[in-house]
């Protein structure tokens, strides 16, 4: 029944997007315009949000299991005590980062909140900018921004201490950074994306499953905007680009590695914590 309007306004919005210039080609919308009606409207849903846990819900207080955990994993590390046994178990990065929102604010889960929204409204700048890159489509960038800027579980998570928003933004982040407006990224910008990519990691460590499809992008990108015509010219440029990509990466894990194998004389790349999770989410 709203199909077709739905689909008759969408096509009206990639024509106002494509407004043709003197010379006859598409001019789309800037990337600045569509982000700051994305960022608008993520800014406000999240606003209400974060005012509605703090002052109505009876709730926001009250951590239980994990997010108990990283609440006074992060308390130790900035006021000292016991730090959890799970912390082999555990990808570390999000109570790292919730014990630098405590330094700043003090043991505030208001402040968490708060800066987890921002990190969520810079997730939805970021989508819509590499969506309209991808696509070359303002249309398909402004209707991903605004689907992000509205995705409940997104708003819902940012509420609790839980690593979701912080892995979300950081995904979108490296996206971001693979995907230039124009052209190839360079070996610089494929080392930020690797280095961004582990901190991904070591928030949720099968966000390394993301690097073989990065690796996929970049062959692709490279045969398109390779300056070598021979396979061997794109082969090197290919294992050149890869190569700052993985280099990011494990210059950012590698100091877990070295922690766990200090902490139990093994080599532990990541966490122990890949069975047990994997038994729970499929037993």
């Amino acid at each position: 029944m709203y199909y077709l309007p739905l689909k008759t306004h969408l096509l009206y919005l990639e024509g106002v997007s494509r407004l043709k210039r003197s010379d006859g080609r598409p001019r789309y919308i800037s990337e600045g315009f569509l982000a700051a009606i994305v960022v608008l409207i993520a800014t406000a849903v999240r606003l209400f949000h974060v005012i509605f846990t703090a002052r109505l819900n009876p709730l926001a207080n009250n951590l239980i299991l994990d997010s108990l955990v990283y609440d006074k994993w992060a308390k130790a590390l900035v006021w000292g005590g016991d730090l959890p046994p799970t912390r082999l178990m555990q990808a570390p990065l999000y109570p790292w980062f919730v014990s630098l929102v405590y330094r700043v604010f003090g043991p505030n889960l208001t402040a968490v909140r708060s800066v987890q929204a921002l990190l969520g409204i810079l997730a939805c700048l970021f989508v819509t900018i590499f969506t309209r890159r991808l696509f070359r489509s303002s249309t398909a960038g402004i209707a991903a921004g605004l689907l992000m800027a509205l995705y409940l579980p997104a708003i819902f998570y940012e509420g609790v201490l839980l690593p979701a928003t912080l892995i979300l933004f950081l995904n979108s982040l490296f996206i971001l950074l693979m995907v230039p407006d124009t052209g190839q990224a360079g070996p610089a910008r494929l080392l930020a994306a690797g280095f961004v990519l582990g901190l991904s990691v070591l928030a949720k460590p099968v966000a390394l499953l993301l690097l073989p499809f990065a690796i996929i992008y970049i062959w692709m990108r490279t045969k398109k905007f390779s300056k070598s015509t021979t396979n061997s010219g794109v082969g090197r440029n290919l294992l050149r680009f890869s190569a700052a990509l993985i280099i990011g990466l494990i210059f950012t894990i590698a100091p877990l590695t070295v922690r766990n194998a200090r902490m139990t004389g093994k080599f532990v790349p990541l966490t122990t914590g890949g069975g047990i999770n994997f038994y729970i989410g499929n037993n």
